[in-house]
């Protein structure tokens, strides 16, 4: 299944066969955890990609977005967003770092915007991350032109202090008005 599923990830273009051709596969072998897994990815990628054609049709024919419409495309895009931050946090609260960050890096390849509290689920669980993935944190203000909360700081803080770097931990003293 891990040969299929790599050649399923790399595809340029998925339609709903090659989606369920992928999930009958993993329950068929009995992998059911990783069939509810892409069911949710399907479903989150499909109403995103509908979402993305309205609004292009929209755009082509000069329709005007009134009040209503406009508000659904807000609830919408909203869900979109939503829905990651909470799966991505229901991971990090089970502590499952790597599903966290795998997740966190799908959302990033399909262009949903990151926002506070995904930041927050990946930096609660993320241990090791500090020694290997860094630019995490600064990515915050840089590429996602977000300001760094203090629960931001609280979490690198504790981070470091678990890992031993008290030192780095004392940064707390120097953090600047969030």
């Amino acid at each position: 299944m891990e040969i299929v599923f790599e050649l399923f990830k790399n595809m340029p273009t998925k339609n709903v066969i090659s989606w369920t051709t992928m999930i009958f596969g993993y329950v068929r072998v009995g992998m059911y955890k990783e069939a509810l897994n892409l069911f949710q990815e399907m479903q989150i990628e499909g109403a995103l990609n509908q979402g993305r054609w309205i609004h292009a049709y929209i755009d082509k024919t000069g329709t005007v977005i009134g009040p209503i419409l406009g508000c659904a495309f807000i609830d919408m895009f909203a869900k979109c967003v939503s829905l990651w931050s909470a799966l991505i946090y229901g991971f990090a609260i089970h502590g499952r770092g790597r599903e966290v960050l795998d997740w966190f890096e799908n959302m990033q390849k399909v262009g949903i915007k990151s926002y506070h509290v995904t930041f927050t689920a990946i930096l609660v669980v993320t241990r090791d991350w500090l020694m290997r993935e860094n630019h995490l944190f600064e990515g915050i203000g840089g590429v996602h032109k977000l300001r760094p909360r203090i629960e931001h700081y609280g979490c690198v803080v504790d981070l470091l202090g678990r890992t031993g770097l008290l030192e780095e931990a004392n940064m707390a003293q120097s953090l600047p008005d969030t």
